[in-house]
């Protein structure tokens, strides 16, 4: 993913994104599968308490 890459939409737009989320399968996957996912994923990358710190 392009740090320089920003993508607005409209509310709608929005519904409509959620609404295609199935979200009984991401219930029903473990935490073990999540994880999997997630590094899998080559735009995922893990938070570090800095990006939670208050300035």
């Amino acid at each position: 993913m392009s740090e320089n890459t920003i993508t607005t939409v409209s509310a709608d737009e929005l519904n409509d994104m959620e609404s295609q989320t199935d979200w009984e399968a991401l219930q029903a996957k473990t935490d073990a599968e999540i994880q999997r996912d997630i590094a899998s994923d080559p735009d995922a990358h893990a938070l570090d308490a800095d990006w939670f710190g208050t300035k």
